[in-house]
């Protein structure tokens, strides 16, 4: 495969210097991921700056993507917005999917859900399964004020039928709660493993999550689960890093270790995963893993109530009601009990 790959830098090589755009980019590429040739991002970048400027489209996009990241660029969300912009122009649909994933966000421009569905839309038109996928999300959240579930399911399996396996893994989903789907878990099992074996991290993680609770699958296999968790925690999937983290608290699959659950937690909750916050509080909390700290504690569940997660708002309640890391502030306890039964954590409903 790694000769195959230097085979291939030598022709886009060659192509490229004979003025084929599509070849300089196809270049790009192999430099960014170190496929064939070294890692070099200021060459893959200069290569897509010059196809970008020839009007090689998917080109302005990849260079997008490099200001979008900071990869071997100063990060500038501006930059990305038009280069995303130029390619969706130039008729590439994985730069109106990029583009509208900058107006969901607000990276860049404002935030403009439906804009960004529109553009999702266009993607899809045009056979981007990504923006196909994207288009079903924004659907299943009801982005803009157009909730739909089945557009969202019948969305996601165009995706995954074309070979887009994060429609897999959003299809599983649904079939997994029932939402817009007949709930089936059997089904879901087999479409988190139709998008893990087809390195979807975020399929893995969701099989692993299956494969833990016994369900769609014969019988539990929390070993498995285990190392499916890490394999999407390493692909940077943090869900996945606190996923493990309960299993190593737990002994569950895994050796019990608290003190690696704190590393997974830590890495989950600096990944903006709140739950990850919530569940490295517990450990600071009850001294599990790492010294009691009270006060640490409390920021965490801050980060996580903010993040909104209603466990997070639920113990960080608890430690204002009784004064444990923080001043004593019985209303803001009320309040925070509220938003953590508003979101769906009923031990905080009787509060």
């Amino acid at each position: 495969m790694e000769e195959d790959a230097r085979s291939a830098a030598a022709f886009y090589g060659r192509a490229c210097e004979g003025g084929l755009m599509a070849a300089c980019n196809d270049l790009g590429t192999l430099h960014e991921d170190g496929r064939g040739v070294d890692v070099d991002l200021a060459r893959a970048r200069g290569l897509y700056e010059r196809a970008c400027q020839a009007h090689e489209f998917v080109a302005c996009n990849n260079l997008g993507l490099l200001y979008e990241n900071g990869q071997g660029v100063t990060r500038d969300a501006r930059r990305a917005v038009m280069l995303y912009d130029s390619a969706c122009q130039g008729g590439s649909g994985l730069g109106c999917a990029s583009l509208g994933l900058m107006y969901q966000t607000g990276q860049g421009v404002p935030t403009d859900a439906a804009f960004a569905m529109a553009l999702f839309a266009r993607a899809c038109e045009r056979r981007e399964q990504l923006g196909c996928v994207q288009l079903g999300i924004a659907y299943e959240e009801g982005d803009g004020g157009r909730g739909d579930l089945e557009a969202a399911s019948r969305l996601f399996a165009h995706a995954c039928s074309a070979g887009e396996l994060l429609g897999c893994t959003r299809l599983g989903l649904l079939n997994q709660s029932g939402r817009g789907a007949l709930q089936n878990d059997r089904r879901a099992v087999e479409l988190f493993e139709q998008a893990c074996n087809g390195s979807e991290l975020r399929g893995c993680n969701s099989l692993a999550f299956m494969l833990e609770a016994g369900r769609g699958v014969p019988a539990a296999d929390p070993a498995r689960a285990a190392r499916l968790y890490d394999q999407a925690c390493e692909g940077g999937v943090v869900r996945a890093c606190s996923n493990l983290g309960s299993l190593a608290l737990r002994g569950v699959g895994v050796t019990r270790d608290p003190a690696r659950a704190v590393v997974l937690f830590q890495r989950a909750c600096d990944g903006l995963y709140a739950l990850g916050c919530s569940n490295l509080g517990a450990l600071y909390e009850s001294g599990q893993g790492a010294p009691q700290d009270l006060a640490r504690a409390a920021a965490l569940y801050t980060r996580a109530c903010d993040g909104r997660s209603a466990q997070g708002c639920f113990n960080l309640g608890r430690l204002v009601e009784g004064g444990r890391g923080v001043a004593s502030d019985v209303e803001r306890a009320r309040d925070l009990y509220v938003r953590a039964c508003q979101g769906g954590y009923a031990a905080a409903c009787n509060r």
